[in-house]
């Protein structure tokens, strides 16, 4: 078999998978709100992950980003949050084959609006954000 045909089949069963999925939680969120849905599963992972990162590592190392690189672990933290909360109400609002669309595109967007606010002393930085740009306009 090729390496072609190989890759073929798991990717094939993803897009299933994924399709079956959001048609499913877009059914389920029809009586949901999206934005109390994204807070909720938001604090819950934060919890988790904090939690076992406090396990692992102790309080200390787990916040000092928080200390020391403040704007960061906030901007990321929001672009985070907005990103599923898009998806949300994407599976809310939308049809689930255009829910993949919105769910693969507004990380890369989202990304390029904050990277000048994470990256404000980077030379580079105006280069590096319109390069999407650039490429999606051929």
């Amino acid at each position: 078999m090729s390496s072609t045909l190989r890759g073929l089949f798991p990717l094939l069963g993803y897009a299933v998978l994924i399709a079956g999925t959001d048609v499913y939680a877009g059914h389920e969120l029809q009586s949901l709100n999206p934005f109390a849905m994204g807070a909720i599963s938001f604090t819950l992972a934060a919890v988790f992950f904090v939690g076992l990162d406090i396990a692992k590592r102790g309080a200390a190392a787990t916040f000092r980003p928080l200390k020391t690189q403040r704007r960061d672990v906030i901007a990321i933290n929001v672009m985070t949050a907005a990103a599923w909360i898009t998806l949300l109400y994407a599976l809310k609002l939308l049809e689930p084959a255009v829910v993949n669309v919105v769910a693969f595109a507004i990380g890369p967007v989202l990304t390029v609006l904050i990277a000048p606010l994470l990256r404000r002393g980077a030379s580079r930085c105006a280069r590096r954000c319109s390069s999407p740009w650039g490429l999606s306009s051929r």
